[in-house]
């Protein structure tokens, strides 16, 4: 049984004719695990406020991310 099983999940993820039902199916697993973090992780102020500290230091002209700075620290 684990053989068989073996054998058509290596089929399914090598074949090439496979590849749009593994795209899909990905695409799915990958909506459902956004939409549970979505409701289980609180907004943090403090994100926008970082993100926004960072753009603020793009805009004004500093290219080299190891220079950004904010209030909570390096930016990346």
């Amino acid at each position: 049984m684990a053989v068989r099983l073996r054998r058509v999940c290596r089929e399914v993820l090598l074949e090439p004719r496979y590849t749009p039902l593994v795209a899909a199916c990905l695409c799915l697993a990958e909506g459902g695990v956004n939409l549970w973090v979505i409701r289980r992780v609180p907004y943090t102020e403090i994100d926008w406020q970082a993100y926004m500290q960072e753009v603020e230091g793009f805009a004004n002209g500093t290219r080299d991310y190891a220079q950004l700075r904010g209030d909570t620290g390096p930016l990346v």
